[in-house]
Parts: C-alpha cells; structure tokens; sequence
C-alpha cells in the first residue's frame, strides 16, 4: 500500500491525510470552492496547479472533487461552473488515470468566514442578517464524515477513469436546512421569501455499485441531516450563548 499525496491544506484535503492506497494517488483539493465570490485569478491557479500536478505525476491516479450540480439541467452556468466543467475536461484529457467525485453542498466543520451554504445560514441566524429564501429550493447534504467513507472505499475497489455523483441521495428543501440550523442555535432566522425553480435530480448509480442498499441506508438514515447539523453546530451553540 502506498500513501496518498494530497494538494491542498484545506478541510476536504486534511480528511484524506494518512489515506492509503494500492497505486500511485494524488487527492487534488485545492481546488476553488466559492461559486459566488471568486475571481478570474482564482480559477487560473487552479487550471495551472492541476494541471502541473498532472504532468509531474504521469503514472498517478488524479482525484478531483466538482459539483453536482453540472449533473442538473440549467439553462445558464455561472462562471464557477463553467470552470468545473473546463477542469474536468482537463483531467480527463491529461490524466492517464482518473476519478472525478462531484459533491453536493459538503459540511464538516464551522468555519465563521467560509463561504458555503451552512456557513452562510449559521453567520446569517448568529448576526441577525436576512436570509432571502427561494421556498421551492432543494439541496443535496453531505457531511465530511461519509464524503471520506465514500471516496475510501471506491479508490480502494479500483475504479479508474469514471466521473461520479456521490452524496446522500435525499434531497432537502432549504427551508427545512434552516430550520433544522435554527433548533440548534434555538435562535430564530430572519426571512424573506420567493418562489422560483431551483432543484435538479441526481443519479447515484455508480456511487451505488460500490456501496449494497442496506449501506446506503445505514450512512444516511431518516434524522441524518438533524444529527449532522446538531455535530456541526454544538460548537457554534455554545459560542452563541456564551455571547448572550
């Protein structure tokens, strides 16, 4: 077994250190993360990192995490995504070997200047700042816990070469994301509501090639979302009524 070299410092890269595996593998999690606030810049690190990563390593297995959102049905790609899709083009047009994992909305550890979905509603609800709530929206959930079972056990069955949607299968609404944030701080939201189509649907096939049914229920079960924001936010709770 051979340890996997990681590029990137950040909360994705820091699950897989330590990670082995029966070939050469190199996690790529350095990657942009803000679909909101990045810039032009940020991308072209990215696109040179990843791709010098690639050339140095000619006989490595490339690991890189997209969104799962280049999986729906849109319209318009923001410039976030259009990077995606250009660094997945990348890799598999560079990469002799390759798995590309794309991740819905991930969640692990609070970070108060992060910027991700949780993060915004938890600094949203902590600072008393309106959240504006598309009240048909649905997001897929998953937490660091299961995103590294998941990754650990599909590199280790010597899947090569594929792009694959993982997550839990269950779709959440946001409203339902926020109130669940809200019970936990036991601190309510600020909201303004409207209404407009923002949902798309996954297929986790190949995800469940590798993982029986049973599998799949046990990681992601009924109160699954609950028990994972109740970890992620016991934390920020106590920071919450120790500022009270």
């Amino acid at each position: 077994m051979k340890p996997v070299k990681v590029i990137g410092s950040g909360e994705i890269a820091k699950l897989f250190f330590g990670l082995v595996n029966k070939v050469d593998t190199i996690v790529f999690a350095s990657g942009v993360s803000d679909s909101i606030g990045c810039l032009k810049k940020d991308f072209n690190r990215e696109r040179c990192l990843l791709l010098s990563t690639i050339r140095d390593n000619p006989s490595a297995q490339i690991i890189y995490f997209s969104s799962c959102a280049l999986s729906g049905v849109a319209s318009e790609r923001s410039s976030y995504y259009r990077h995606k899709i250009e660094m997945e083009i990348l890799v598999k047009t560079n990469a002799k070997s390759f798995l590309i994992f794309r991740l819905p909305q991930v969640f692990g550890l609070f970070h108060p200047r992060k910027v991700t979905l949780i993060n915004y509603f938890i600094n949203s609800i902590l600072n008393e700042d309106n959240i504006r709530i598309n009240t048909l929206a649905e997001r897929y959930i998953l937490h660091t816990d299961e995103l590294y079972i998941i990754v650990e056990k599909i590199i280790s069955g010597n899947a090569d070469n594929l792009v694959m949607d993982i997550g839990n299968p269950r779709k959440y609404m946001v409203s339902e994301i926020i109130n669940e944030c809200e019970m936990a701080l036991k601190k309510d939201a600020r909201l303004s509501h409207f209404e407009a189509q923002d949902s798309y649907d996954i297929n986790f096939a190949l995800m469940r090639e590798y993982f029986s049914d049973s599998a799949i229920d046990e990681m992601f079960q009924k109160n699954y979302l609950s028990y994972k924001l109740s970890v992620f936010l016991s934390s920020v709770s106590s920071l919450s009524q120790s500022n009270n």
